[in-house]
């Protein structure tokens, strides 16, 4: 297991703020879709990102609406190149970035940001979970021979009707810690264990090490990816 494998990177987009994100491709090609989406993100990011430090609403959904617009890029991206191979590329794709006192966070799939405060975890975003019916994204047609199911929602996926993509915002208080993590971490161990390791280690690092044991003492199956931010908020 590893906390900082391919797909995740922490990318520092300008000298206003701090962003993280996370990748987990899912399938033959998933490393190549996590790359993809990550890479295409920082570029975006880069590109058109005009973050002020001086948050008011105007402000706030302007940078909520940016970001809606990069991950819908990122789902063409993804499935453009698709087009050229003989699997999906599909990938969840979770970015958390902060302005000032307020962190903003972008979310498909069934990764996970989360909010560590006063001895507390709070998770921020929402497994992306469907229950839609699979679509033929090039036609539009519904595979009617398909039965409805749960299905995970990603980026480049299948569905014509597009990833279910959650943007939202917070406030940031002074020793926060902000944790992304894949499934990996959250199918073998609950919020109480990730908080309970979370209070016992001080630094990042042992509290990254701290939850990618617990992964190893579960018997996770799959690959642990995760990131780990402490937050000061200078007044």
């Amino acid at each position: 297991m590893t906390n900082l494998p391919e797909g995740a990177v922490r990318k520092r987009f300008d000298e206003c703020g701090y962003g993280m994100v996370i990748a987990d491709g899912i399938g033959e090609e998933g490393e190549s879709a996590s790359r993809i989406a990550v890479a295409t993100l920082a570029q975006l990011g880069m590109q058109f990102g005009k973050w002020n430090l001086r948050i008011d609403e105007p402000i706030a959904e302007e940078i909520m609406d940016r970001g809606e617009r990069f991950y819908r890029a990122i789902d063409s991206t993804l499935l453009q190149a698709t087009q050229h191979l003989s699997h999906d590329l599909q990938t969840t794709l979770t970015a958390v970035y902060t302005a000032g006192t307020e962190l903003f966070f972008a979310h498909v799939g069934n990764s996970r940001a989360y909010i560590f405060r006063d001895g507390e975890l709070m998770q921020l975003t929402r497994d992306g979970m469907s229950d839609r019916q699979p679509r033929d994204r090039a036609a539009g047609i519904e595979r009617a021979s398909i039965p409805r199911r749960l299905s995970t929602d990603t980026l480049g996926g299948p569905d014509s009707e597009g990833p279910r993509i959650d943007i939202e915002r917070c406030g940031l208080f002074h020793d926060d810690l902000v944790l992304l993590c894949t499934n990996g971490l959250t199918a073998v161990v609950d919020d109480e264990s990730i908080a309970q390791a979370l209070r016992v280690c001080r630094t990042p690092d042992e509290q990254s090490r701290a939850l990618t044991d617990l992964v190893d003492l579960a018997g996770g199956t799959e690959e642990a990816t995760l990131l780990v931010a402490h937050y000061s908020i200078r007044t």
